[in-house]
């Protein structure tokens, strides 16, 4: 259910992912370690295809193996995107849903957010705002963990092979 008419909802749900997600990578976290805290930069993947719980990961956050963020993003239906972040606390250390700024979302969808650990993140073009905050996930499956983790990495790979040929194209060129 939205509070605003259709007419006035003027962004897709890749654009409010492309937002979400060139937000995100403008921020720094903080290291865990005690005594030499560090500023690190997010990894940032977008459409991750997770086979082995069929499902795709709109935004996932790499900040260290010991921290990833799943954010599912949804103009509408919060239903479907509760229980897409719900499967992906199966491997993801935070699952967050990211839903437009007015939307209106139901008590007892919140009550079985905060009974899982899920955050609810609302996005504006103008703002972003984390109204609830995500629980640690203690309980995820090993396997679909390192699944991802390679599918990830795997992402890089292929990147790292692109920037190298384009480097390696434009050195040559005369």
């Amino acid at each position: 259910m939205r509070l605003m008419p259709d007419s006035q909802i003027h962004y897709s749900e890749d654009e409010m992912q492309e937002n979400v997600a060139d937000y995100l990578s403008r921020r720094t976290f903080l290291s865990s370690e005690p005594y030499h805290k560090r500023r690190i930069i997010p990894k940032i993947y977008r459409e991750v295809r997770i086979l082995k719980i069929g499902r795709i990961s709109d935004i996932i956050l790499y900040i260290t193996d010991r921290k990833i963020i799943n954010i599912e993003c949804k103009r509408e239906n919060y239903g479907v995107v509760f229980e897409q972040a719900k499967d992906h606390l199966k491997w993801a250390d935070y699952s967050y849903i990211c839903l437009p700024s007015e939307t209106y979302l139901p008590a007892y969808i919140l009550d079985k957010m905060i009974n899982l650990g899920i955050g609810l993140l609302f996005w504006h073009p103008d703002y972003f705002v984390e109204v609830l905050q995500s629980g640690y996930n203690k309980d995820k499956d090993k396997s679909i963990r390192e699944y991802v983790i390679a599918e990830l990495k795997k992402r890089d790979s292929y990147i790292n092979a692109i920037n190298q040929n384009n480097n390696q194209l434009s050195f040559h060129a005369y």
